[in-house]
């Protein structure tokens, strides 16, 4: 699994699930101090969505429908399997992986309804050659890949004055 297995994948979701996601930022359950891998790597702002069922089910439903792994299910994991994060300015993640399991995936969605590339914020992932990929979060994209494959958030620059949010989907395939 190298860089190649990123896939973007662009309209995710219909106007009005964008809407109801838009308003992520308003909820009062977001918390400060989640991390990529190690609190050393820099602190940022988690919400939990593992039990509401517009994310578990109806955008998951949506999700199966565009990538093309058969037989995805949410992982259980002791970490939450569905959140957000969110990123202010200066604020970044550490390098990691989301799974060391080979066949674990992550659907990472960009929930701002508005980017520009200016602000910085893009994801960047590394193969194990030290190559690098990096995407900007553009509203209504998500991008499909392997938990294996190492990743971070970059951070915003001191243009971008609200919160970077993506909505991350921790996911198996049965036939993996």
């Amino acid at each position: 699994m190298g860089l190649a297995d990123v896939v973007t994948i662009e309209d995710v979701f219909s106007n009005e699930q964008c809407e109801k996601i838009w308003h992520l930022p308003n909820l009062p359950s977001w918390y400060w101090g989640n991390y990529s891998h190690h609190k050393e790597d820099g602190l940022f702002w988690k919400l939990n969505l593992e039990h509401d069922p517009f994310f578990t089910e109806e955008l998951f439903e949506q999700i199966i429908s565009k990538v093309k792994v058969n037989n995805l299910f949410i992982v259980d994991t002791t970490d939450h399997p569905v959140y957000a994060n969110g990123h202010t300015f200066g604020t970044q993640g550490g390098i990691h992986k989301d799974s060391d399991v080979e066949g674990n995936y992550t659907f990472l969605y960009y929930a701002n309804p508005t980017w520009y590339n200016e602000w910085g914020g893009s994801t960047v992932w590394i193969d194990e050659k030290g190559n690098h990929k990096s995407i900007y979060p553009k509203p209504n994209t998500g991008v499909f890949f392997p938990g294996t494959l190492l990743h971070y958030a970059d951070a915003t620059n001191k243009t971008f004055n609200g919160l970077r949010v993506t909505v991350a989907w921790k996911v198996g395939s049965i036939n993996n």
